[in-house]
């Protein structure tokens, strides 16, 4: 996997064994079962269908890139990505330079509308405490990806790259301009 910091590319080799942890709160046929760590995959490849293992071991070449320039070797059974900032996460995986605006302050609709009309990947960032999240269907502290806006402005579409357990059918989920300016602190994109 090749990563950027600073601009300059680096490149992390992972292994094809991906760590797991027994979880008491996920049961299948009535018993805990082995939950990839990467990629809060859950169920493992069945949560993620039709794209394989890729996500998880993309996760797992971050964590390890990450956790060694922090001077970690390997990373620890059990361990995932805990928390980041959107923005260094694109700058590593793009090379490109991020920018991040809050939500709520100055023209932040106008950017918004400009960097999806311009093609650009939008990310958005919910709020971190759980108390300031009024919707269910949100993850505090968490990235989406913002996928379509209505017509008007008024109607956005953003895609949970989890999906929460007890979430059925696709992980994307249409809020009102309220509902986003409720839930959610900023958003980023890449040039």
């Amino acid at each position: 996997m090749r990563f950027f910091r600073d601009g300059q590319a680096e490149y992390v080799t992972v292994d094809r064994f991906l760590p797991t942890v027994l979880t008491n709160s996920r049961w299948k046929n009535g018993q805990p079962y082995e939950a990839l760590v990467f990629a809060n995959a859950g169920e493992g490849a069945t949560r993620y269908a039709g794209l394989g293992l890729w996500v998880a071991l993309a996760e797992k070449a971050y964590a390890q890139w990450e956790g060694e320039q922090a001077g970690y070797v390997g990373i620890e059974r059990g361990s995932g990505l805990e928390g980041g900032r959107a923005r260094d996460a694109l700058e590593h995986i793009t090379g490109r330079q991020a920018h991040s605006r809050t939500i709520g302050k100055g023209d932040w609709m106008a950017e918004m509308l400009n960097a999806l009309y311009e093609g650009k990947h939008i990310v958005l960032s919910t709020k971190e405490f759980a108390a300031q999240i009024s919707d269910p269907r949100l993850v505090k502290n968490h990235a989406y990806l913002l996928t379509a806006i209505g017509s008007r402005a008024n109607i956005f579409e953003v895609l949970n790259p989890w999906k929460k357990d007890n979430q059925k059918g696709p992980a994307a989920t249409t809020l009102t301009l309220d509902e986003l300016v409720a839930n959610f602190s900023g958003f980023t994109w890449v040039d």
